[in-house]
């Protein structure tokens, strides 16, 4: 098994054949897009086309090829560090050094000092005073120094196991008194796993920081929420990005096999997401293009929908609110997750059409559908654990 990841990620995985120019593969830059990690569960694939001419699997499943087994995983690494201590127990750093360099200059003084008193006499030995300066230069380092440095470490290895903290690497205790700032991440850690859509902001004209409840959102912001995702239904059950399956929650719209969403309420309306293009870390976005069709109507009508960071759909609206930056900054210094949310409305498309439209084409000219606000509770012992650090001598 390598580092977990979502159950989103077995969904949004892209085969190598759509690479262009054949580069090196590095995992590093390709990993998010084209592996998957041991433990993650295949939700949706499609297997290789008769006519490419490449192996097909017996049982018509798609061909992978292992890149890291045992102890060359994540999590193999993190074991492996764990049962064979990668180095000694010590503390031999540049502190040290500098710290020995500093009595060798004093030393080398006191030497030349007796080397040249002890010269000035004709009838003293310069053999003996040789063995004497040399003496005073090895006597700069204590024989003690490395155990006692090295016992420092020992001890603060019983410390913090006797507070339950275990060190994998006992040599980078020292470093911990040089640290200044520590940073640890919110969500998961000060934050519960839960989350809470607390609604849609940037609607309102006259108050422009006002909470919208997500129901009562109008029914373009209710489209994207109901199909820019990344969820797929699975024997009866939704898997993918919690915060998603939150959102798909909240406006009460189910998802069925096939990419089909429909409204359990009101005007019965069905969208289904003809293409994805997934969420990347990088450009901090995704989209997807979709069809919908409302009972009782004719035909379908087809839309882009897109959600991502609020600095990143700015630039691709077609008209920016005069509100945007105020809103989202607003509601950013709240601690609450902020997520713009825009579409664009499109003619009739074909299927060729689809399968051609580019990304950067697709998320241009977008129109404004609000911001979608979520927040994450505080865990039960948050409070306490920063009110023991704040305690403990340290700001926070």
């Amino acid at each position: 098994t390598d580092s977990p990841v979502s159950m989103a990620s077995s969904t949004i995985q892209e085969p190598v054949e759509d690479v262009s120019d054949n580069p090196v593969f590095d995992i590093d830059t390709h990993g998010r897009l084209h592996v998957i990690f041991g433990g993650t569960k295949v939700v949706q694939h499609t297997s290789p086309h008769k006519s490419s001419g490449s192996i097909r699997p017996s049982d018509n499943g798609c061909l992978g090829y292992v890149l890291r087994t045992g102890f060359h995983t994540s999590q193999g690494k993190l074991l492996r560090t764990i049962l064979y201590s990668v180095k000694r127990v010590t503390a031999n750093n540049v502190e040290t050094f500098a710290f020995i360099l500093f009595l060798l200059m004093f030393a080398v003084a006191a030497s030349a000092y007796v080397w040249v008193q002890g010269s000035a006499d004709p009838e003293r030995n310069r053999y003996k005073l040789f063995l004497e300066c040399t003496l005073i230069l090895t006597s700069v380092v204590p024989p003690e120094l490395p155990i006692e440095l090295s016992l420092a470490v020992n001890t603060s290895l019983i410390a913090l196991v006797k507070l339950g903290v275990y060190c994998t690497e006992p040599f980078r205790i020292p470093f911990a008194g040089k640290v200044d700032y520590c940073c640890f991440d919110k969500t998961g850690t000060l934050t519960s796993d839960e989350l809470l859509v607390d609604g849609i902001a940037g609607m309102d004209s006259e108050d422009s920081s006002k909470l919208m409840a997500i129901q009562e959102c109008d029914a373009a912001t209710q489209q994207v929420l109901a199909s820019c995702h990344s969820l797929a239904q699975l024997e009866d059950s939704l898997v993918g990005d919690p915060l998603e399956k939150a959102v798909l929650s909240a406006i009460d719209w189910h998802l069925s096999k096939g990419d089909t969403v429909a409204a359990r309420r009101g005007k019965k309306q069905t969208i289904r997401i003809l293409h994805r293009f997934h969420f990347n870390s990088a450009l901090k976005r995704m989209s997807a293009i979709v069809s919908m069709q409302v009972q009782g109507a004719m035909g379908t009508s087809h839309m882009i929908t897109v959600k991502g960071a609020a600095e990143v759909l700015r630039p691709r609206l077609a008209k920016v609110p005069p509100h945007f930056d105020a809103v989202h900054k607003h509601f950013s210094l709240c601690g609450s997750r902020v997520l713009a949310l825009a579409y664009k409305p499109m003619a009739e498309l074909n299927t060729q059409q689809i399968r051609e439209m580019k990304r950067e084409e697709a998320e241009s000219d977008l129109v404004f559908a609000g911001f979608l606000i979520v927040s994450c509770p505080l865990k039960p012992d948050s409070k306490a654990v920063i009110k023991a650090i704040r305690e403990s001598s340290h700001h926070v």
